[in-house]
């Protein structure tokens, strides 16, 4: 008899195996400078001499202009400690002709393009260190609003008993959730579907890179979660990893693959033959859908359901909003979630969302919003300390050389720290059941709703 066994992820101290980038970087103009020590040590140097020897006086004069000692290096402003910037900018504004500036460093600079702050970063990476949560202990210092995710609160109003007994394990709150097509009511036949541990997958990545595939295919494993893989890396993988499943791009050939789950990509209906083809040869298997928020996306994504694919992966940008509009995907999953109730299918089969989650809290305003589960990307390529390069408009993501054990607990870290705060999360809001939330938008507090309920016949003040 099988022994029942709590879902839990292993977790285990993992530091970060390279240097982790500083933040900021003083711009530094070095002959203004000069002028300002050379002058100031000359002016000073009787008065100082008096107070302290020569040796501590050179060296005090060096490390102006910076009370957290930026510029206490050998070289003082010339070379400037960078990892000591705090971004204070009481340099800039005292000493104005010498600090022309104080900015980000570009290796995070890049990453504002995903929608994520220097804390966002911070977070993950204690996350992925530790597997635990971050808590400062000093409240919530950000900003009130924002936009996309930060327009959402979670209500947790609806605080019962689970809370603190969820959390601390007394009671048992599920994560689980299922990929595939649900029938419609008992006795039409069985449902056709997987069973996925923690309503978070990974994304599909085109890199190439042989370790970094393996790291996240074992990850995933252990994680009772799945990996979306290319099919030419998932035939190299498919025997030693379970939980993977492979994609097919549109121009790629159709082959038999042994996995539970694939995911086809469309972009017009004639891409449906795809579909057909898989079917033919893959009969057994559950078919996604792969749809770019873009255009018409809605019409081929009820086209594709009427084909038979059981579940629907809507790909939105990497900083979460449509391809061709604004909008961003909250508000157009809670659109397509409502359409999808009124045509009757919703309960029936899975969708899938990526693009733009990076945060432990966006899990469960995307679920909330009408996703079942969510794919991510960028968060695992933090963890795995990725560099992230602008180039033009675009970014580049160059993969370190990574040690695969170390990679892989890193992953499981920072998957155990969502989990415990998705947890956290539901049983605040009194639900014992990840899929109890799917679509609630009762327990999501949108800000314009509250905004224009609250002002509604109130004219601003000009």
């Amino acid at each position: 008899m099988e022994r029942y066994e709590r879902y839990h992820i292993k977790i285990k101290k993992m530091p970060p195996l390279f240097k982790i980038p500083h933040k900021y970087e003083p711009i530094v103009n070095k002959f203004e400078l000069f002028k300002m020590i050379t002058s100031e040590f000359f002016h000073n140097l009787k008065e100082g001499l008096k107070k302290r020897k020569l040796k501590d006086y050179i060296k005090l004069t060096f490390s102006r202009p910076c009370k957290y000692g930026v510029f206490s290096g050998r070289f003082g402003g010339f070379k400037p400690i960078k990892e000591k910037c705090v971004r204070c900018f009481e340099c800039k504004i005292e000493y104005p002709k010498v600090i022309k500036d104080v900015i980000i460093n570009p290796h995070y600079k890049v990453l504002e393009k995903f929608n994520l702050s220097m804390e966002d970063i911070d977070t993950i990476l204690f996350e992925s260190e530790t597997g635990m949560e971050k808590v400062s202990g000093m409240g919530y210092k950000g900003p009130f609003v924002g936009k996309g995710f930060d327009s959402i609160w979670l209500d947790m109003s609806e605080i019962v008993r689970p809370t603190r007994d969820g959390k601390e394990g007394r009671e048992y709150i599920s994560t689980e959730t299922q990929i595939g097509r649900k029938v419609k009511k008992f006795g039409e036949g069985i449902s056709k579907t997987v069973t996925v541990q923690i309503p978070v997958i990974f994304e599909y990545e085109p890199l190439k890179d042989d370790n970094f595939h393996r790291i996240l295919s074992c990850a995933a494993y252990e994680a009772g979660t799945f990996y979306i893989l290319g099919i030419s890396n998932f035939k190299k993988l498919e025997r030693d990893y379970k939980n993977i499943f492979p994609l097919f791009k549109r121009e790629e050939k159709i082959e038999v693959v042994s996995s539970k789950i694939v995911e086809f990509e469309i972009e017009e209906n004639d891409d449906i033959k795809i579909l057909e083809e898989l079917k033919k040869i893959n009969d057994k298997s559950i078919m996604i859908a792969r749809i770019k928020a873009k255009g018409d996306f809605k019409e081929l994504i009820y086209f594709v359901l009427n084909e038979g694919a059981e579940g629907i992966h809507l790909v939105f940008k990497r900083n979460g909003y449509a391809f061709d509009n604004k909008k961003h995907l909250t508000e157009i999953l809670r659109d397509l979630n409502k359409d999808l109730i009124e045509k009757g299918i919703r309960s029936q089969i899975t969708l899938i969302v990526s693009g733009g989650i990076n945060k432990a809290e966006h899990v469960p305003k995307a679920i909330g919003c009408g996703a079942d589960l969510v794919a991510i990307d960028i968060p695992l390529h933090i963890a795995l300390q990725s560099e992230f390069k602008e180039r033009d408009d675009e970014y580049e993501i160059i993969l370190k050389k990574l040690n695969f054990d170390w990679g892989k607990q890193r992953i499981l870290n920072l998957l155990s720290a969502w989990h415990e705060q998705l947890i956290e999360a539901l049983s605040a809001m009194g639900k014992r059941d990840v899929r109890r939330l799917v679509g609630d938008y009762g327990r999501l507090i949108f800000f314009e709703e509250i905004f224009e309920e609250s002002f509604a016949g109130i004219e601003r003040v000009k």
